[in-house]
């Protein structure tokens, strides 16, 4: 048996359009995949979600002391609007 030759899309042809679909399949069903063990597992999604609240916990206190630091630096203080 002969297949067909395999099709390319984009500019650079890289990788055919069967394995495009496959890759996007693959990752769209480990990002569901994700979703539910997050949403149903505790234990996970202490373990995965602690670190990126610091995180963000930081950034949004380090965006705090930024914005008071602009208003009252910044010439015409309190007109700022960020």
């Amino acid at each position: 048996m002969e297949g067909s030759a395999p099709h390319y899309t984009g500019p650079l042809h890289l990788i055919s359009d069967a394995l495009f679909s496959v890759a996007v399949f693959l990752s769209g069903f480990a990002g569901l995949y994700f979703t539910v063990q997050a949403v149903i597992d505790q234990n996970y999604r202490k373990e995965f979600f602690r670190r990126i609240e610091d995180d963000l916990q930081q950034a949004i206190g380090v965006r705090k002391v930024y914005t008071t630091l602009r208003t009252h630096l910044a010439p015409g203080a309190g007109t700022s609007r960020f």
